[in-house]
């Protein structure tokens, strides 16, 4: 499973933390999107899975919401997988999540290189 939230006046759940790091995203030509609730059955451990998600969901956010940035807060020891497998970089650093208690940076995705 995977939510795809677009920023709104009441703005995204990425802000408690990186309040400054997404206002310097949020533009008049841009909408963001955050990922949250990103799970996959440990059981469906394939990389591909994760991969069409993500696809999926860039596809879904450009169309619907006309999204042209997404954001993600991750736990640091899978920055590196974010950056390599999905084209994030990193735009925030660490922090303690309290939603989850644990670590976590914010990463950023531009979705204007992407061919979906």
């Amino acid at each position: 499973t995977m939510t795809a939230s677009r920023d709104s006046s009441a703005g995204l759940l990425a802000d408690t933390l990186y309040k400054d790091e997404i206002a310097k995203l949020r533009k008049p030509a841009r909408v963001i999107c955050e990922v949250t609730r990103l799970a996959v059955d440990s059981e469906d451990n394939d990389p591909e899975l994760l991969k069409s998600l993500f696809r999926s969901s860039y596809k879904y956010a450009k169309a619907v919401f006309g999204v042209t940035d997404v954001v993600i807060e991750v736990n640091p020891r899978h920055a590196a997988d974010y950056r390599r497998e999905f084209g994030f970089s990193q735009a925030g650093g660490l922090r303690n999540c309290p939603r989850v208690d644990a670590p976590a940076v914010l990463l950023h995705r531009s979705l204007s290189s992407i061919r979906i």
